[in-house]
């Protein structure tokens, strides 16, 4: 716990493969494993704010990696001041990758940084994410799926009186959907369960947040060794 600042030394990239429990039937192709690239944002004060992608096969994984890696370069010596939320961070980053666009695999790279800051912030602040963004943490609804700057869309969708549900990545939407008043249903998928020491899991319908500080993220270090594919 660092009151809330840290300081950005570089990420660190891991790329795998993963069995799903079931396969993934789309209109395009039927995947039976997740590839993944793991995130890990390191700091000068030594908290790590970890994130992963999904790219839904191991060339896909590669795709990520150049962005990544020149974000990593980039963001080398960005600092978040305590009591700081790191929403600047998301600009900065997507500014520096402008020569490869505002879309596609660039602004994915860029969201899978976002994550890790805030995953790192809410650590430095010993908080769990939910709490980091102000809420408060109850049980999320959630839905089983078998196929497929979150503040200003939670913002927009209150104004307008529209449900809010997410997309992929339940460890941190549980937590933002726990903050939005307009929650609807959290998609859950549980690709990711393999790699983690303490996976989501679902009682009765629903999601429960996780209270470790941060979006509740370590990875199983055993797994993560028997799924690494080379980059």
């Amino acid at each position: 716990m660092t009151g809330g600042g840290f300081t950005i030394r570089g990420l660190s990239l891991r790329s795998l493969v993963v069995p799903m429990a079931r396969p993934l039937v789309t209109g395009v192709v039927t995947s039976e494993r997740a590839a993944c690239v793991l995130i890990d944002l390191e700091t000068e004060e030594r908290i790590t704010g970890r994130s992963y992608l999904f790219g839904y096969s191991k060339a896909g994984n590669d795709c990520f990696l150049p962005p990544l890696r020149w974000l990593s370069d980039a963001m080398k010596g960005e600092k978040v001041t305590p009591g700081a939320p790191p929403d600047q961070l998301f600009n900065k980053a997507r500014k520096a990758l402008t020569l490869m666009g505002h879309e596609g695999i660039a602004m994915i790279a860029v969201s899978g940084f976002d994550m890790a800051c805030w995953d790192a912030y809410a650590q430095a602040q010993g908080q769990p994410l939910v709490e980091a963004l102000v809420g408060k943490a109850a049980p999320v609804t959630a839905y089983n799926s078998c196929g497929l700057g979150i503040i200003e869309a939670k913002a927009a969708a209150e104004e307008a009186k529209i449900p809010v549900s997410s997309h992929l990545f339940p460890e941190f939407s549980s937590h933002l959907l726990a903050t939005t008043p307009a929650a609807h249903w959290l998609e859950f998928t549980n690709w990711s369960a393999p790699l983690l020491e303490n996976p989501v899991t679902v009682t009765d319908g629903h999601v429960h947040v996780s209270d470790a500080p941060g979006a509740g993220i370590a990875w199983s270090e055993d797994a993560v060794e028997k799924y690494s594919v080379a980059i």
